[in-house]
C-alpha cells in the first residue's frame, strides 16, 4: 500500500546551518529532499503554507509551488 501523506522533517533539523523559522519544513520521503514547505510571510489569509518542489525535481511537473491552508498542511504530514 502507497503511503498517502508527507513526512516533514523542520529545517533546522534538516539543513544545519542559518536561522530557520518554526514554521520552515523540508520534504524528505525517500532521504533526500524533494521539497519545501513553510508559512510564508506574503500569502492568502486562507493559505498562509507555501509549498515548492526542490531544484531537480521540478522538470516536466506542473505546479512546482502553491500555498495551501493548515487544514491541507495537517492532513498530508507526518513532522520528524
Amino acid at each position: 500500500m502507497e503511503k498517502d501523506y508527507l513526512t516533514l522533517k523542520r529545517a533546522s533539523a534538516s539543513r544545519p546551518s542559518g536561522q530557520w523559522n518554526d514554521d520552515d519544513y523540508d520534504v524528505p520521503p525517500d532521504g533526500a529532499v524533494v521539497g519545501r514547505i513553510f508559512k510564508a510571510n506574503a500569502a492568502p489569509v486562507d493559505a498562509p503554507w507555501l509549498w515548492t518542489l526542490a531544484f531537480g525535481h521540478h522538470e516536466g511537473r506542473t505546479p512546482t509551488h502553491g500555498y495551501v491552508g493548515i487544514a491541507a498542511v495537517g492532513l498530508l504530514v507526518i513532522i520528524i
